[in-house]
């Protein structure tokens, strides 16, 4: 047999997040009994995860002794994580969805949606892309990773793949909503940045010398009025970019 290349330590990281993903927000003492190591090692470990950036300490309670009884959950990035370790256990899933769907409500919170409208495969093609992008290029909060999953939707698939998609969409009145604002906002600032293409091929082509001050102001992006970032943010918005 192989040896492996998984050092101890690793291994205790990943039964710990495993455990944390499937059980929810837990203590030491429970991460040790549901993963069967001691609590040296998942005490280890529970720190390089809160150093990473994949769980986060949830809450305390009392216990008895001086220190308090210590909670941990996963963070957006941690719940990436674990998805692309259960990618291709649909079982797991169903279990990381319902304990914590709610970090990305309009995306895993609607798993067991999507299964129904026949896109379990699709899905997890999707999921694991935006698991990515939160991991390789920190798009780890709720708007900026449930941003990629829209992208995924009506960027990366085509014809018969984007119908599927855009059908099940319509079917949920949150879904549909969500997609058709983004969309909206989507076409604002595409149509934005064709009148500066446009602009950049009339000046290319133009017989005389253009007129540059006015070229310069003609070739800067302008947020549309209709967009959203052409408004003060709510203070729910702007949570959004502060999570």
């Amino acid at each position: 047999m192989a040896k492996s290349n998984i050092s101890s330590k690793e291994h205790s990281c990943y039964k710990t997040l495993h455990s944390i993903a499937l059980n929810g927000e837990s203590t030491q003492y429970e991460l040790s009994a549901s993963t069967g190591l001691t609590y040296a090692p998942i005490h280890e470990a529970v720190k390089v995860l809160l150093a990473s950036n994949l769980i986060h300490e949830t809450r305390q309670e009392s216990f008895r002794g001086p220190l308090p009884k210590r909670f941990f959950g996963l963070t957006l990035k941690g719940l990436a994580k674990a998805v692309l370790f259960t990618a291709k256990i649909p079982q797991d899933l169903d279990r990381i969805a319902e304990k914590w769907g709610g970090l990305l409500p309009l995306a895993l919170g609607k798993w067991k949606y999507f299964i129904s409208a026949g896109l379990e495969g699709q899905f997890i093609q999707a999921f694991i892309w935006v698991a990515k992008w939160i991991l390789d290029w920190g798009y780890d909060t709720e708007n900026f990773a449930t941003k990629r999953f829209w992208y995924y939707i009506f960027v990366m698939t085509a014809g018969a793949a984007k119908a599927k998609w855009i059908k099940a969409l319509r079917g949920d009145p949150e879904l549909r909503r969500w997609a058709v604002e983004e969309m909206k906002e989507w076409l604002l600032e595409g149509r934005e940045y064709v009148r500066t293409h446009e602009r950049s091929l009339e000046a290319l082509e133009m017989s005389n010398e253009p007129d540059w001050k006015k070229m310069v102001n003609d070739l800067r992006f302008h947020v549309p009025e209709e967009s959203k970032y052409n408004r003060p943010l709510s203070d729910e918005e702007l949570s959004h970019f502060l999570e």
